[in-house]
């Protein structure tokens, strides 16, 4: 994100607007419910046991939504020579592969340089313009060569880059130097998962799908489950330009197409909370879940496959379905490796409820159904 665009005073900052996972809302929801903050705890005390077991770190993460922040240890590095970055027409700089990329390989490791957490007793523009100030003069220009609104005052200009730019880690927005260089795109058209690891104190970046050489490398700035017009007003509001990835660049009528499909899959996501309040049961929550694997892979839109998987395996084990929960396991192996990395523990945790689902935390939670597993095209992305 280097082209300089119009946009609002960053003195009056904006919430944190990347893009929310599907386990944050779900454990927001079990937190406004009494009867489900039970099997939160458990599922917390789950991951800590199966961290000290399977991760080998020592930090302890900050996060209460247990899948929020992959709680991971750093055993892989990204190869240099996986990206380049460069002057592409029209969208300032951005980062261009190399060489073909594989799905699922690491193409960056991103430590923070700027952070600004909330806090209604600090003011936003000196804590960053206090940690601006101690870097070094090279890291100094690297930040101010970055995107930000035109009309920032000059001491608010490490605040604005840091919203324009940054990304969520934790309960933070951080810039991050590397990743700030990757540029956006929609639904289908990202081809980069970006996600922050808490103990690592980094932000990972792993290819969604195969890469070919010279194509741009792009990830998602927000859920962009939504209609085009909605999608470019949250991206011009927050980060100030208006997106023309492949996606938003469609004809009329194949951009209404796309809108239809992604409003429904976005209501198939709303729809997933009823069963923390026991307004759908185990059954009708995988329904909705085969369904949202049909849509998203029906619109190449992958990015949540991995999650969306662990929350049927959640689902399933609560409702004591074995064999679905080890199917919907190993789709979470597979996807969950893609997206968050193999080496994550969501993709470690899910390979030990795959061979014993007994010993999720969530097992027996609930009235024991069979609920079903995954439908033929999910079982299919194992092959």
């Amino acid at each position: 994100m280097t082209v300089r665009r119009t946009g609002n005073d960053p003195s009056k900052t904006k919430k944190l607007s990347r893009k929310v996972s599907p386990w944050r809302q779900w454990t927001r929801k079990l937190q406004q419910n009494p009867t489900y903050q039970v099997l939160l705890a458990v599922i917390v005390i789950g991951l800590g046991v199966l961290f000290a077991t399977y991760g080998g770190g020592s930090k302890a993460t900050k996060s209460s939504a247990a899948f929020n922040s992959p709680i991971v240890t750093n055993r892989t590095e990204a190869a240099p020579d996986v990206y380049e970055v460069v002057d592409v027409p029209g969208r300032g700089k951005g980062m261009i592969a190399r060489r073909n990329i594989k799905q699922g390989e690491l193409i960056l490791t991103d430590d923070p340089i700027l952070r600004y957490e909330p806090d209604p007793q600090e003011d936003p523009i000196e804590y960053v313009w206090t940690q601006m100030a101690n870097l070094t003069g090279e890291q100094a220009n690297e930040i101010q060569s970055l995107s930000y609104p035109p009309a920032t005052p000059p001491r608010g200009v490490p605040l604005a880059i840091v919203m324009t730019n940054g990304y969520v880690a934790g309960p933070s927005m951080a810039l991050f130097t590397k990743a700030a260089r990757m540029n956006h795109a929609c639904a289908s058209a990202m081809n980069v998962a970006h996600n922050w690891r808490e103990t690592d104190d980094k932000l990972y970046m792993h290819a969604l799908k195969d890469i070919e050489k010279g194509e741009e490398l792009l990830t998602s700035y927000i859920d962009s489950k939504a209609p085009r017009e909605a999608r470019r007003k949250a991206l011009q509001e927050d980060y100030h330009f208006e997106c023309d990835c492949p996606v938003c660049s469609l004809p009329e009528h194949l951009s209404v197409q796309s809108d239809v499909k992604l409003s429904d899959l976005k209501q198939l996501f709303e729809r997933l909370k009823g069963w923390n309040d026991d307004s759908i049961d185990g059954k009708e929550t995988i329904a909705i879940v085969n369904q949202i694997w049909e849509q998203s892979l029906e619109l190449d839109y992958v990015n949540e496959l991995g999650e969306i998987a662990a929350i049927a395996s959640m689902v399933s084990s609560a409702h004591s379905d074995l064999d679905a929960a080890r199917k919907w396991n190993n789709l979470a192996v597979k996807w969950m490796g893609i997206a968050f990395g193999k080496d994550s523990l969501q993709a470690q945790m899910s390979k030990v409820w795959a061979q014993d689902p007994e010993t999720h935390p969530a097992y027996a939670k609930k009235e024991a159904m069979l609920v079903g597993g995954p439908i033929a095209v999910a079982m299919k992305t194992l092959e």
